[in-house]
């Protein structure tokens, strides 16, 4: 771990988040947890729902887009039979 230059490590809800590459060439991803890995993405939210997810996450100390990624999967779990 210390091999890597501290400004290649962010936040992330997890444990840690490391970026794919130092000379940029390959796209984010996020160590979550050491299982799970993420990629980067980016989405318009309306002013109101990003002012809600603010103030849940001031809340209860999740970062908003650990918030997103929750309301996701519970999204997809109910969804889950057009999936398959």
């Amino acid at each position: 771990m210390s091999q890597i230059p501290e400004r290649r490590l962010q936040a992330c809800s997890a444990r840690f988040v490391i970026t794919a590459s130092a000379n940029g060439l390959l796209p984010d991803v996020c160590l979550y947890d050491t299982m799970w890995v993420m990629k980067r993405t980016a989405l318009f939210l309306r002013e109101e729902q990003l002012k809600k997810l603010l103030t849940l996450s001031e809340k209860t100390g999740a970062p908003v887009a650990e918030l997103i990624r929750r309301a996701i999967d519970k999204y997809l779990l109910e969804r889950a039979k057009e999936l398959k």
